[in-house]
C-alpha cells in the first residue's frame, strides 16, 4: 500500500506527536479514574491517527499480475471489401496483417493475453497468416456481442476492433460498444478518399414469373469515377451470363 497525498517524515512524526498531545490534554482533567482516561485517551489517538491517514489517500498498487491475466481480444473484419485495393496498390486485409504482426500484438506481448478473432458472419478464431477477406459481410454488433459472451466471467482489458468500417450486419449501439463493458479502440484501415468506384444501388424485379416468360428488370447504378466512363453491366445465373 502507498499513499496519493504522502507526507514527508518530519510532518508525519510531528502530527503524531501532535495528536497524542491532543488525545492525552482532552482528558487530562476528566473526572474519571486513571484506567478509564487512559483509554478514552487511546481512542481518541487512534480517531486522529484515522484521519491522518484518510487525508493521506492510501491506494492499492497491483503488482501487475492481474493486468497479465487480463485478454485482449483483437476483432479483425475478413468481409470481402477487406480485399479492395486502395490508391497504393495494397489490400485493405494485408494493411492489418501487417498492423498485427509489426505493431499491436508485440505490444501487448507480456502486458495482456490477446486473442485473435475473425469476424464476418460469425466470430472465429484465427492466425494472422490465415486472415483472408471471404466473408459475404462484416456484422459489427453481431461480433461485439458475440464477444461479450466469448469473454464472460473474464477479466476484458479492453477489445481491439480493425475494419474498413463496412458494416453490412446491423446497428451497433454506438454509445456503450455493442452492451460491452470494457472499452473498444477501432482501428481503420482503407483509404480515406475513394480514387474510383461504381455501385449498384438497387435492384427491381417482378416478385414471381412464369417460366420461358419475359421478365422487366430496373438497376440502379453509378459511377463515382472522375472519367465519365459507362458502366458495364451484366446479369450472371450461377456464375453464367445471360444475354
Amino acid at each position: 500500500m502507498t499513499f496519493a497525498n504522502p507526507l514527508p517524515g518530519w510532518v508525519l512524526l510531528g502530527l503524531l506527536a501532535g495528536a497524542a498531545f491532543v488525545a492525552w490534554h482532552a482528558y487530562r482533567r476528566f473526572a474519571s479514574s486513571t484506567a478509564r482516561r487512559r483509554v478514552l485517551a487511546a481512542l481518541r489517538f487512534v480517531t486522529l491517527l484515522v484521519l491522518i491517514v484518510v487525508l493521506m489517500r492510501p491506494v492499492a498498487r497491483d503488482s501487475g499480475a492481474a493486468a497479465r491475466d487480463a485478454v485482449v481480444p483483437v476483432l479483425v473484419d475478413v468481409s470481402r471489401s477487406m480485399g479492395i485495393e486502395d490508391a497504393d496498390r495494397q489490400r485493405r486485409i494485408d494493411r492489418a496483417r501487417t498492423f498485427l504482426s509489426n505493431g499491436l500484438l508485440p505490444a501487448l506481448q507480456g502486458q495482456f493475453k490477446s486473442e485473435l478473432l475473425s469476424f464476418g458472419e460469425v466470430l472465429a478464431p484465427a492466425t494472422v497468416d490465415a486472415l483472408g477477406a471471404s466473408g459475404r459481410r462484416s456484422d459489427l454488433a453481431g461480433a461485439l456481442a458475440a464477444v461479450r459472451e466469448r469473454y464472460r466471467g473474464r477479466p476484458v482489458a479492453g477489445v481491439v476492433l480493425i475494419s474498413d468500417g463496412g458494416d453490412t450486419g446491423g446497428a451497433v449501439e454506438t454509445s456503450r460498444g455493442g452492451g460491452m463493458s470494457a472499452p473498444v479502440y477501432a482501428f481503420g484501415v482503407g483509404s480515406e478518399t475513394i480514387d474510383g468506384d461504381r455501385e449498384v444501388s438497387s435492384v427491381t424485379a417482378a416478385d414471381a414469373v412464369l417460366d420461358d416468360s419475359r421478365l422487366d428488370l430496373a438497376v440502379s447504378a453509378a459511377s463515382h469515377a472522375a472519367s465519365g466512363e459507362p458502366i458495364e453491366l451484366r446479369l450472371l445465373e450461377n456464375g453464367r451470363s445471360l444475354e
